[in-house]
């Protein structure tokens, strides 16, 4: 059986993933993934950063928004790792 690893997402969420796959995380999302929980700090400031997105894609052009930028809504990302981990 092929070894996992915890990872920790910026929003408090982990994951059990492959060993590989952990690693791919972390080195391709640092700012989201880590192999250690991130602190207090961290998750304030990386609310903060998706509030001054979510202020500057309310501001832009007419048509250009996607709609609001949140670690909360990111639900492509949590059924991919929830499905992950009920494999």
């Amino acid at each position: 059986m092929l070894p996992t690893v915890t990872i920790h997402r910026i929003n408090g969420e982990t994951a059990n993933l492959l060993e590989i796959d952990a690693k791919g995380a972390v080195e391709r999302f640092p700012h989201e993934w880590s192999f250690k929980p991130f602190t207090a700090d961290q998750r304030r400031q990386a609310e903060l950063a998706v509030m001054q997105a979510d202020t500057a894609a309310a501001s832009s052009a007419p048509g250009e928004h996607k709609g609001p930028v949140s670690l909360k809504n990111d639900h492509l990302l949590t059924n991919h790792v929830d499905k992950a981990n009920a494999a």
